[in-house]
């Protein structure tokens, strides 16, 4: 997603100098016109938060990434549990079957990639998340998830 607004200006012919320059995200055009066989970045960061809580109780949800060429992080905050943090090589572990951040040599990966998470995006405020509209509540109600 973080790709697709790069993306449609580079086809609408958008010069770089008239783009937003806090955009994140990369034209993927080369690729999808099959001129290049690979994007390359340095670093990718998303975020994701929203408050549902089984019984409706607004509370927060939220999950962070960050992508490197080779390892993945994600961090996720459900409810009021502790942050569960993954951590993928890439490289070894195409799938992300294997988590590998409780794995006692990856403890200085995580360190640092939760550390470039923390500069990227800041710290983690779950107040900001926003508790569902109630017309969204109400469908989830109707389908019996609340």
């Amino acid at each position: 997603m973080i790709d697709l607004m790069p993306t449609f200006l580079d086809y609408a012919a958008v010069p770089s100098e008239k783009r937003p320059y806090e955009m994140q995200g990369l034209s993927l055009r080369a690729l999808v016109e099959g001129t290049e066989a690979e994007i390359n970045r340095e670093v990718i960061a998303a975020e994701l938060g929203f408050a549902l809580k089984p019984g409706g109780d607004p509370s927060s949800i939220s999950s962070r990434a960050i992508l490197t060429e080779r390892f993945k992080l994600i961090e996720s905050n459900l409810w009021d549990l502790p942050t569960d943090v993954l951590l993928f090589d890439l490289e070894q572990d195409p799938l992300e079957q294997h988590s590998l951040a409780d794995e006692p040599d990856s403890s200085k990966q995580v360190e640092l990639l939760r550390a470039q998470l923390k500069v990227i995006l800041g710290e983690q405020d779950r107040s900001r998340v926003a508790p569902l509209p109630e017309h969204v509540r109400a469908r989830l109600r109707a389908l019996g998830y609340l």
